[in-house]
């Protein structure tokens, strides 16, 4: 099969068996945890920031989210991750610690609450991160809840 070069940059659809090259080109998009970082948590924290991040990619690709938002969601993931890469366990993590987790979450919150279309879609991406509950004393979900409504009325 000979390989022919085609410009699909005024074309719009779905594309299949295209291969892409050079720079500047997005298919899909994928959010990242540090894992080196991660990989200290304990299971539950590890095993919510995965599916969670992986709950993120799946949605920022399904509704087609620029390129731009996406890195500000890779932004608020790592500093996220920044924050938790060092708990061991619960007891161990002063208040201060647990606030700027809880509000690590509730930016992404509100960024998600904003590109996704609805509230129940914004709640139920959180609902990996459910073990954070416990961590920083207050319902992960409820958070979120409350922001998504606020955005989605």
């Amino acid at each position: 099969m000979s390989k022919t070069n085609i410009n699909i940059g005024k074309m719009k659809g779905d594309f299949s068996n295209v291969s892409v090259s050079g720079d500047g080109n997005i298919v899909g998009h994928k959010i990242r945890v540090g894992e080196q970082k991660i990989t200290k948590l304990p299971p539950e924290y590890r095993r919510g920031m995965e599916q969670f991040t992986d709950n993120l990619t799946l949605k920022l690709t399904e509704y087609n989210v620029p390129q731009d938002e996406v890195t500000g969601v890779q932004k608020e993931v790592d500093d996220l991750t920044e924050e938790i890469d060092t708990i061991k366990s619960d007891k161990e993590i002063p208040a201060s610690k647990k606030r700027m987790i809880g509000g690590k979450i509730e930016q992404l919150a509100e960024r998600m609450a904003r590109l996704l279309p609805s509230a129940a879609e914004t709640v139920s991406l959180f609902t990996p991160l459910a073990p954070f509950s416990k961590l920083i004393g207050k319902s992960v979900e409820e958070m979120v809840n409350v922001i998504a409504g606020e955005r989605h009325g």
